[in-house]
């Protein structure tokens, strides 16, 4: 029905004009109010009327759309179709492709043919598999990032559970940690208590970023104990990828990077 109160504020009742007469209803009896378009009473009205015929259909289809009432568009197309199967343009319009011969819906045949919808495209299984796989990846290690920096502030600032954190980022067994705490040994600034528990960490996980990050500490930060240590790990490592590092870092033009 109509309602014949929209202006009332605060809201405390609905008071409807129906077909049959007037309702009252308080607010508390609505769950939720639903207010059609011009655009979509106007089709209630003139639906009633239509003729089941091919020319009524598309008639009808054709205003849907301009509409952009497009369930109601897509009724009428189907019902176009039932009428007149070989009708061309109304199979394209609810996606229909053919198909050695048939009329195949596009959606129905990708699947047949064992691809899947996401994201707006079709996709191979596999490679959808993969892209969720990278995404799940990328905010676990988002999540861990979040993690790591609130027990670093807990260390940093002295906090009652920072003897809790301090262990906890000690703790971490994770990978994806490397390049998040590889990012905080380079910070400029950072305490030598952290510092210490990154190469700790580092050490434990390993691999490409960490060489790197300890290889550049040894180059350039200012603490000499914090070279001294990441020296030590590399050195413990054994690590090819270090020497290659220092041997390019011979032929620097800065006399100072070739002494260290």
């Amino acid at each position: 029905g109509d309602l014949l109160n929209p202006n009332q504020s605060p809201r405390t009742q609905y008071e409807i004009q129906t077909e049959s007469g007037r309702l009252v209803l308080e607010k508390q009896q609505v769950v939720r109010h639903v207010v059609k378009s011009t655009a979509l009473k106007q089709y209630e009205q003139a639906v009633a009327k239509i003729e089941n015929t091919v020319a009524a259909h598309w008639d009808m289809a054709q205003k849907c759309t301009q509409a952009e009432l497009w369930p109601q568009r897509d009724h009428h197309l189907q019902q176009l179709i039932k009428l007149d199967p070989t009708h061309e343009r109304a199979r394209q319009m609810l996606g229909y492709v053919r198909i050695n011969g048939r009329w195949e819906q596009t959606d129905v045949w990708m699947r047949q043919q064992g691809y899947i919808r996401y994201k707006k495209r079709w996709r191979i299984p596999q490679e959808v598999a993969a892209e969720i796989a990278v995404e799940k990846r990328n905010q676990e290690q988002i999540d861990l990032k979040t993690q790591i920096h609130r027990w670093r502030t807990a260390i940093l600032k002295g906090r009652s559970g920072a003897s809790d954190a301090t262990r906890e980022l000690k703790g971490i067994v994770n990978p994806l940690a490397t390049p998040i705490l590889a990012e905080l040994l380079q910070k400029k600034n950072e305490p030598r208590l952290l510092k210490m528990i990154y190469v700790e960490v580092l050490a434990k996980l390993g691999g490409g970023i960490a060489v790197d990050a300890m290889a550049d500490r040894v180059m350039n930060d200012a603490d000499e104990r914090i070279q001294e240590v990441c020296l030590e790990q590399l050195a413990e490592w054994k690590s090819r990828r270090a020497i290659v590092f220092f041997v390019l870092k011979l032929q620097s033009s800065n006399n100072g990077e070739i002494n260290q």
